[in-house]
């Protein structure tokens, strides 16, 4: 679940004119960036300190009309996987979804946040630090892609009953 600190509730949001259009607590950091972006922060510096005020679980992929060839993207406890391609970048929850378009792949680790362009990416934490990243090339094809590396998908879901079980 996503958290906001207390001063920064939909409430308060909203007291500031900002217009809900769903009931999701990630609208919330839409806000966020652009009641940051109002009070003159450009969009980098806008979604960094946006998501200081935020806490929980989340992947956010944030888009700005103004800069629509840039994508920012953070995470804590949720996957986020970054695509390297060849004058293009991509985002994903997971490695499948990528492998028809790129095999360089970079996992985003909590408490980190990435900006792509086509020509680049990069990641710093949340506070701004550069992080050196290198790419993984991945081999496998999409099928065993997704059986996480188990040879059959019986023997997958055996190995992750333990997990499933714990996320209940």
């Amino acid at each position: 679940a996503l958290f906001v600190q207390e001063d920064v509730s939909r409430t308060r949001l909203q007291e500031m004119g900002r217009k809900f259009k769903s009931e999701t607590d990630t609208e919330i950091m839409a806000h966020l960036v652009a009641t940051e972006m109002l009070g003159g922060k450009d969009f980098v510096t806008a979604v960094r300190s946006a998501l200081s005020q935020v806490r929980g679980a989340y992947a956010f992929v944030i888009l700005c009309q103004k800069e629509p060839d840039k994508i920012i993207t953070a995470k804590n406890a949720s996957p986020i996987v970054l695509g390297i391609g060849d004058d293009e970048s991509f985002v994903a929850s997971d490695i499948p979804a990528l492998l028809a378009h790129t095999r360089k792949v970079v996992f985003l680790e909590d408490g980190q946040m990435a900006v792509l362009t086509r020509k680049e990416v990069t990641i710093t934490t949340l506070k701004g630090e550069p992080v050196q990243f290198t790419p993984r090339h991945i081999d496998w094809s999409p099928v065993m892609a997704e059986k996480g590396g188990h040879k059959h998908f019986m023997h997958k879901e055996i190995f992750e009953q333990p997990t499933a079980i714990a996320d209940t």
